[in-house]
């Protein structure tokens, strides 16, 4: 799905750098697609690193920090969402 998404993205924004093509859209739903796609794979790595330091340091803190960052992620990104949608 994220392949598709970047795809589309990528017509719309250009030359500009990806920050600069979120910030100057006027259509909400490209990047807000691309956004979401990216931190749901970004997080799926996270914690896929946070379970195997778990399972070869057998010490359950990292399973907490990698749910900890999955969090500070999500919020990243909809603090970003919730910002340039606004505009």
């Amino acid at each position: 799905m994220l392949w598709f998404t970047w795809r589309a993205f990528r017509k719309t924004k250009g030359r500009h750098s990806i920050w600069q093509a979120v910030r100057r859209s006027k259509d909400p739903t490209s990047f807000t697609v691309f956004l979401e796609d990216s931190a749901a794979l970004i997080g799926i790595v996270i914690a896929m690193a946070g379970t195997a330091v778990l399972v070869v340091t057998e010490n359950p803190v990292w399973d907490g920090a990698a749910s900890v960052a999955i969090g500070v992620l999500l919020a990243g990104s909809a603090v970003v969402l919730a910002r340039e949608s606004k505009q």
